[in-house]
């Protein structure tokens, strides 16, 4: 399964990473190194992904004796995992349970 990351957060990770004045040949060959994998994934493609909604987080759910049950889309009035989802799926109201 792949993985996904955000680009900001590995860029701030490799500015972390910036040497300071130990030795100057080291430290300006390893920045330029940072520097130019920073660069990389910013021209990196962005993957294309979306946030996913989970069966027990979906205002289409509701609670059976049996478990998690959904009342919409192919799965209508089937039992499905908690961490199952759908592309139909819609977020709860906060007042919802």
């Amino acid at each position: 399964m792949a993985e996904y990351i955000e680009r900001e957060a590995l860029q701030a990770a490799l500015q972390r990473k910036k040497a300071g004045a130990a030795n100057g040949r080291y430290t300006d060959g390893w920045n330029d190194c940072l520097m130019r994998c920073k660069s990389m994934v910013s021209c990196f493609p962005a993957a294309d992904v979306a946030p996913v909604m989970r069966c027990k987080d979906c205002k289409h759910s509701w609670e059976d004796i049996s478990g998690q049950c959904c009342s919409y889309g192919p799965l209508v009035d089937c039992v499905v995992p908690d961490d199952f989802f759908c592309a139909l799926a819609e977020r709860k109201d906060v007042n919802e349970k």
